[in-house]
């Protein structure tokens, strides 16, 4: 299974790799934290609506961030909000009270990693720190294969942060069972670790298959003709929203995969009524 494909097939953040790029010269787009977190509060309504510009509830973003709804809290968020205006990444055209209205200036851009919002909620609900959401989004923008190489002095620019507070998410998060780091040491002194996602973690984000035993893999074949049909029914009706481009779904436009999520969720609404003892 291609991983940014399946995630693709869900909703999804598109984490544009300027974000986590520090650079000089490269760092236009470069987020704090508070930024990221409030760059995903509106990517996560753009991956349930078709609309190309939203009028936002400060409270509900800060309901959907996990975070008391408080003046404080929202002052906050307003002063991110206008930290990705001041960027260039989005337009404020509204503001009264805690109601505002975003205009997203990315849309079109290029050069992004999707990352599922199961991903995002997982990663809440078992850290509760946005922190450790920036960490795994840097991580998914550095990798070209499996595992990612980067130098600890790197992550600690991008985020920063001290490096006793790196190593610390780094141990929590393995620990956690959703990152693992192949050390690698220059004359005893930490160079470049290597890191990749554990599979655990994707699989409890329902990104990666539990591994089949034989015994229900002979049970798959048995089936296969029933599915083979199946399929050929799937794929007809998906041609209208994507076609396949490098093994991958390549959809034909936005509205095109917002359609197709109704349609999965259709789909399934009928297997149920199918199984149904009447």
């Amino acid at each position: 299974m291609e991983l940014s494909t399946e995630r693709k097939n869900r909703a999804f953040i598109r984490m544009f790799n300027c974000f986590t790029d520090s650079r000089e010269g490269h760092n236009q787009y470069h987020l704090t934290v508070d930024e990221l977190e409030a760059y995903i509060l509106l990517e996560r309504s753009r991956s349930v609506s078709d609309r190309t510009d939203y009028i936002m509830s400060l409270e509900v973003m800060l309901f959907h961030a996990r975070k008391e709804i408080n003046s404080r809290n929202k002052n906050k968020l307003l002063k991110s909000l206008k930290g990705l205006e001041a960027k260039g990444i989005i337009d404020i055209f509204h503001e009264e009270k805690s109601i505002i209205g975003i205009d997203p200036l990315y849309n079109g851009w290029t050069g992004f990693e999707p990352i599922s919002l199961d991903e995002i909620d997982e990663l809440l609900e078992m850290t509760n720190n946005f922190k450790m959401v920036y960490f795994y989004a840097l991580l998914e923008t550095r990798r070209k294969y499996d595992s990612v190489h980067l130098a600890t002095s790197i992550i600690t620019d991008v985020m920063k942060i001290s490096k006793t507070t790196l190593y610390k998410y780094i141990e929590e998060l393995e620990e956690l069972k959703i990152i693992k780091v192949k050390r690698t040491k220059e004359n005893g002194v930490n160079f470049t670790n290597h890191y990749q996602i554990d599979d655990q973690f994707l699989r409890k984000c329902g990104l990666l298959e539990e591994e089949v035993s034989e015994e229900a893999e002979v049970r798959v074949i048995k089936s296969s003709g029933k599915d083979a049909r199946k399929k050929t029914k799937e794929k007809e009706e998906v041609n209208e929203f994507y076609k396949i481009v490098d093994g991958e779904k390549n959809f034909h436009s936005e509205e095109s995969y917002f359609k197709y999520q109704t349609h999965l969720a259709q789909r399934k609404k009928e297997e149920q009524i199918e199984k149904l003892p009447f």
